[in-house]
């Protein structure tokens, strides 16, 4: 049964989620294995904002600064499409460490189960504050869980 035939609505999906992640990027011609944790609130307008914190490192070459952990502040909105099973995502992750990019992020994303609990997968991202826009390549997995009581 898909979630239009449960009733889900884009107001259904509102609350507090936790999430994790895991994936490559690259960056400088080197693949970089990236993972984290973070929360958001997503209105029920789909608008979303919140946190992470996200650590990654090289799976090549010499570590001479160790593992790159930083920190982001995100904004952007999550809306369901129109048969109400998927939905996209565009999420801009502004970085609060300093030489580390801001990135915005383009996601798909399903209802697994019930709303309480959201997949989402990358589809693109672009370095945000640059002269010319610079694609990277990032292929990112994303579990979003509602917290209780949200």
């Amino acid at each position: 049964m898909t979630a239009a035939g449960r009733g889900i609505a884009q107001a259904d999906l509102a609350g507090r989620f936790v999430y994790r992640f895991e994936g490559d990027a690259l960056r400088n011609n080197i693949v970089h294995r990236i993972c984290g944790i973070g929360q958001f609130t997503l209105d029920a307008a789909g608008q979303v904002s919140g946190s992470h914190t996200s650590s990654g490192m090289p799976l090549q070459g010499s570590v001479k600064t160790g593992v790159l952990v930083g920190t982001y502040v995100l904004t952007g909105e999550m809306l369901l499409g129109s048969d109400a099973s998927l939905g996209d995502a565009d999420i801009a992750f502004r970085s609060e460490t300093p030489g580390l990019d801001s990135v915005d992020g383009k996601f798909r994303f399903a209802i697994a189960g019930a709303p309480d609990r959201l997949w989402l997968m990358s589809t693109g991202a672009t370095i945000m504050g640059k002269p010319e826009p610079i694609n990277i390549a990032e292929l990112v997995i994303i579990e979003a869980i509602r917290m209780a009581g949200s």
